[in-house]
């Protein structure tokens, strides 16, 4: 600085200026710096008698203090020097101006914070030029420099950030006038953060002006600006940090360790691939089906009724077999009569011997009509309802034998046909059911790959519908024996049912971890 500025006594508080913001950008000062590598500092303060008690009562509810004469209670030191810390890692000026203007308006509640600094050309700030106040609106700021003790209104504040010889800039706090106006708390906490921020913004300060005065000096200099920067920073790149041999050695140890296991483990450790598909129940017994095609007249049994051998099922509608059998029992009863009043025509008796013929393909036509049990056990698989239709052929029910054990049909992908044999085991779970996997041990794989029709017609339409098949994929039929006729969920026992849905899995091979990473090195391993 050539000259300080003019700073013009004041005998009381002046009112202060109400428009400030906060900055927008991190431009740097725009005044000259001094020659030497201190501040510019504000003018030194007159000599005055420290006040019996650190914060003076003004008239209209201001206050006056000096920020090194107000304690930090302990409840707010952690922190006001949480806000200290992040500000010591700041490497410049810019950011520490920035950070002390957040740190403020947090604690403080202010609606903006503005940090005023002295130079050749008057007072400035890192922000806009409208920040700072002009012509006499600047004589409560100055008036602040020189005495070194903080202004505080209801709403405004100005308080100086000192060094034992100087001012080092003045902080400007404007809080909205809609909120409370500045209470003991805030007066504290100003004080602490100017009065501990004190030493770290002076360096900075002076790094600062540093800094300018070089730049203005090689702009007049014939070398490049980057070659004078880089001769003054000569011989303060730093040293190579020194690290601790004992835990850098304990580190490579506990590394090539866990390097170790991870390469045993992959190597030993074996990862199983499984052959997903999808698996019904399934009662096997002597499959009743139907003997011609018809629409249900009615259903004389139930699931899981026992039968005996002859009992009547399901009947199919039959009103032209029943016409056709009542013709011809009434011609055949004709034939009789003529035939018994004269048994030595013989026209007669091939007459009764005709509509005997016909009479009897009759009733066999209407028996055709009658879906019978052929043994005796429990019908298993009747999901038929009145009208509908079946055809010749047809999978009616099944009757099962006492004591027979419930099997899992499983439908794989026809491409693991290779894979799956008999003897490997065949993890079931039945599907609605929150249970664990049981396992049966599978006996028998189909030896041909078939399609969802071919199954349809298998376990007939109302099963293979239940299943959801697609119809392009193509299935190699797995049979398994279920260990057990009931299953356990929750403390629950239920039976298995025939047709009841389930998941299936077999695991067909398995497969180092390391190889599934790597396939290239399964032929190695």
């Amino acid at each position: 600085m050539d000259e300080a500025p003019t700073y013009l006594p004041v005998d009381e508080p002046a009112t202060m200026p109400r428009k400030c913001r906060v900055p927008k950008s991190d431009s740097v000062i725009t005044s000259a710096p001094r020659a030497a590598r201190e501040p510019a500092p504000l003018p030194p303060a007159p000599s005055i008698a420290a006040p019996q008690s650190p914060v003076v009562q003004l008239p209209g509810g201001g206050a006056a203090f000096d920020p090194h004469g107000v304690p930090l209670p302990a409840e707010l030191a952690p922190n006001i020097y949480g806000w200290l810390r992040r500000l010591a890692l700041q490497a410049d000026l810019a950011g520490a101006d920035r950070l002390l203007r957040d740190a403020l308006a947090d604690l403080t509640s202010s609606l903006s914070v503005v940090l005023i600094y002295a130079g050749p050309e008057g007072l400035h700030s890192l922000g806009t030029d409208d920040e700072i106040p002009q012509g006499e609106a600047q004589q409560p700021i100055q008036a602040v420099a020189r005495s070194r003790r903080a202004l505080v209104t209801t709403h405004v504040a100005l308080v100086p950030i000192t060094t034992q010889s100087e001012t080092i800039c003045v902080i400007q706090l404007t809080r909205n006038p809609r909120q409370a106006p500045f209470g003991m708390l805030e007066h504290v906490l100003m004080a602490a953060i100017a009065r501990e921020s004190a030493g770290i913004m002076h360096h900075l300060v002076v790094e600062h002006l540093q800094r300018r005065t070089e730049a203005e000096q090689d702009k007049k200099s014939l070398y490049r600006p980057e070659a004078l920067d880089s001769h003054r920073r000569r011989g303060h790149e730093g040293v190579v940090a020194e690290l601790s041999p004992g835990w850098v050695r304990r580190t490579y140890y506990v590394l090539g360790t866990i390097m170790v296991i991870a390469v045993v483990f992959s190597v030993v450790i074996k990862v199983p691939t499984y052959s997903t598909g999808t698996g019904v129940v399934i009662y096997q017994g002597t499959p009743v089906t139907s003997p011609s095609p018809g629409q249900v007249e009615k259903i004389y049994a139930e699931e899981g009724q026992k039968v005996l051998a002859g009992d009547l099922i399901v009947k199919l509608s039959s009103e032209k077999e029943d016409a056709d059998l009542r013709a011809a029992k009434t011609a055949y009863e004709k034939a009789q009569a003529a035939y018994f009043m004269d048994k030595a025509d013989e026209t007669a008796r091939k007459e009764i011997v005709e509509t005997q013929n016909s009479y009897t393909h009759a009733q066999a036509a209407v028996d055709q009509k009658t879906i019978r049990a052929k043994t005796e056990g429990t019908v298993s698989g009747l999901h038929l309802t009145r009208g509908q239709a079946v055809q010749f052929g047809d999978p009616i029910c099944s009757i099962v034998p006492e004591g027979t054990a419930p099997e899992i049909w499983a439908f794989m992908p026809g491409s693991d046909r290779p894979r799956v044999h008999a003897g490997m085991p065949l993890q079931v779970e039945i599907s609605g059911y929150q249970k664990g996997r049981e396992k049966a041990e599978i006996y028998e794989v189909g030896r041909e790959i078939t399609g969802a029709a071919s199954i349809r017609a298998t376990l007939g339409p109302q099963i293979a519908d239940s299943l959801k098949l697609p119809q392009d994929g193509s299935f190699v039929i797995v049979k398994a024996k279920l260990p057990t006729r009931t299953f356990e969920v929750d403390h629950k026992t239920y039976r298995y049912f025939h047709g009841l849905g389930a998941k299936t899995e077999v695991r067909v091979e398995s497969k180092r971890f390391l190889v599934t990473l790597l396939p290239s090195l399964d032929k190695y391993l």
